[in-house]
């Protein structure tokens, strides 16, 4: 009977029934689980970026823009985090988690200019560029101060 891990795993990605799994040794579970995903090489993180303080219509465009110029969207301020995007109303846990960690903070208007430029001057991101090659870029970020950004607001 394989350990309940790989039967976990078992149950979520295959098709096989509970009872076949369970007559199945742990080092046949494991065959077969690597058999559905084999191991590979990791795929490249997408530089993050955090949007609060949006109304519930405007984040699905906001999201979509950043997505399509190669950025994950985060629901929080994490430490991988490049960019916090600030609207109307921004939660104050998350604007001060940013200003804590030195992540740069933008407006709409900011971000959108931001983006515009990087796509104008034909950078990627980290996972579509340099990184995806091996290599470290910090062009994924802005070069811009928490403090002062927040200080223009």
């Amino acid at each position: 009977m394989p350990s309940e891990r790989a039967s976990r795993i078992l149950r979520a990605k295959s098709d096989l029934p509970t009872e076949a799994i369970a007559k199945l040794s742990e080092g046949e579970a494991w065959r077969l689980i690597y058999e559905i995903s084999p191991p590979g090489k990791p795929k490249p993180k997408l530089p993050e970026v955090c949007l609060t303080g949006f109304e519930t219509s405007e984040r699905p465009e906001l999201e979509a823009m950043a997505e399509r110029h190669g950025y994950r969207v985060a629901k929080s301020v994490t430490k991988d985090l490049k960019i916090l995007v600030v609207g109307e109303a921004p939660g104050p846990k998350k604007l001060q988690k940013a200003l804590d960690q030195g992540v740069p903070i933008m407006n709409e208007e900011e971000f959108t200019a931001f983006l515009a430029k990087r796509a104008a001057m034909g950078h990627l991101p980290r996972a579509q560029g340099r990184a995806a090659r091996g290599q470290d870029s910090e062009d994924d970020a802005p070069p811009t101060d928490p403090a002062q950004s927040q200080a223009q607001r």
